[in-house]
């Protein structure tokens, strides 16, 4: 807890945008309010809903929760804006469809305090699926700590619901920069190039994968990566740049998968296929063409098998 002007000012700044969020909203409000660490405020914004979200945030009646509404400006604007209307020292991020497990909040805010030089601290978290599946986020990424900024330019492993960071430091980069996708990549990368990490590994957040989550707009998401790799290799030296290469190559492959697996789009698929190759040929490039020519059924049952096999 601090002080400004005689104000009592909380520790953490609990940011959630939220945009047509019924389905899920209260659920991820409780599980806010539910934590073991109680010195926070809840900066919620509505960015143009149009269902009952509105409804629902107002039967909560925490004092710790403070509710903003604004037409439809899109993701990148609503969390500039909720970090701009946070007191908080520390700013903690959380989706509309995702959950925090009690002890969220407590051991981040611990880790900050045992190491000054920490500017972000993030968390290992579940994936859950539709279906039910419940697979750890280790089983999808390679959590790291301390410079991690190539580490972060490979591959990117932070789920932004288990992020909470310095304001300070978000202040001073800018906030996320205007993309529609990839916003918290970018701000991230950012961050890593001049301050250390940190994570708590054990699951403390509930990450959603649902459809409505994974972009429709693949060909969007594809230009705003490639303008994040395009800048960080023309300002960075030969290995940035070979990082750079293939990094797009695995991004490529990523949205690929998307378009076959969540939009049963074999076409697009096998155009982003093609665009891995420009920049690597890995063997698991080369196998996943299969599932490009497969039947779609015959595509998602088999992926299903492997996926059950893999993480059973």
């Amino acid at each position: 807890m601090g002080y400004k002007r005689g104000i009592v000012m909380p520790k953490v700044s609990v940011n959630i945008p939220c945009f047509n969020a019924e389905k899920f909203i209260r659920k991820t409000i409780n599980s806010v309010i539910s934590q073991t660490f109680t010195d926070f405020e809840v900066i919620i914004i509505n960015d143009g809903s149009q269902d009952q979200t509105e409804q629902i945030i107002n039967t909560f009646s925490d004092p710790r929760i403070k509710y903003y509404r604004q037409s439809n400006y899109g993701l990148a604007y609503t969390r500039n804006k909720a970090v701009s209307l946070s007191s908080g020292e520390l700013i903690a991020f959380l989706d509309q469809d995702d959950t925090w497990l009690p002890q969220k909040l407590e051991k981040q805010v611990k880790l900050f305090e045992s190491n000054s030089l920490l500017g972000l601290v993030y968390s290992n978290c579940y994936l859950i699926y539709e279906d039910g599946r419940k697979v750890l986020g280790t089983k999808f990424f390679k959590f790291q700590r301390g410079s991690v900024f190539k580490q972060m330019l490979s591959n990117y492993f932070i789920v932004v619901s288990t992020a909470v960071v310095r304001k300070d430091i978000i202040d001073e980069l800018g906030g996320f920069p205007n993309y529609s996708i990839v916003e918290e990549f970018a701000l991230f990368l950012r961050l890593t190039q001049r301050y250390l990490i940190d994570f708590v590994n054990e699951p403390l957040v509930e990450y959603l994968y649902h459809e409505t989550n994974t972009s429709k707009n693949l060909d969007l998401n594809l230009k705003e990566v490639e303008e994040i790799y395009s800048y960080w290799s023309k300002i960075g030296n030969d290995e940035i740049k070979h990082i750079c290469r293939t990094s797009l190559g695995k991004q490529h492959y990523g949205l690929a998968r998307r378009a076959l697996f969540h939009l049963r789009n074999k076409r697009q698929a096998q155009y982003f296929l093609k665009g891995s190759f420009k920049y690597e040929k890995k063997i698991i490039y080369f196998a996943f063409m299969l599932f490009c020519f497969f039947p779609i059924w015959f595509s998602q049952l088999l992926r299903k098998f492997l996926l059950s096999t893999l993480y059973k």
